[in-house]
């Protein structure tokens, strides 16, 4: 997935066979884990911290002109 500019958002998917295991995959690793992020903006450059975020994906919202 890219965002506006063309970079990596950084993001993965995984498939469970269970909603119960997902749940435990997300209870266990969900802010565990804090990663340097690189951030330019007109605001401010350089790294900053990221927690890592472990949720349940969004359901596919479509897009003008598409249908479902």
């Amino acid at each position: 997935m890219r965002d506006e500019y063309r970079q990596s958002r950084g993001c993965g998917f995984v498939k469970y066979l269970s909603k119960e295991t997902a749940m435990a995959a997300i209870d266990g690793l969900n802010g565990t884990y804090t990663m340097r992020v690189s951030c330019e903006s007109h605001k401010f450059t350089g790294l900053y911290p990221f927690p890592l975020i472990v949720r349940f994906a969004d359901p596919k919202r479509t897009k003008p002109g598409e249908s479902r």
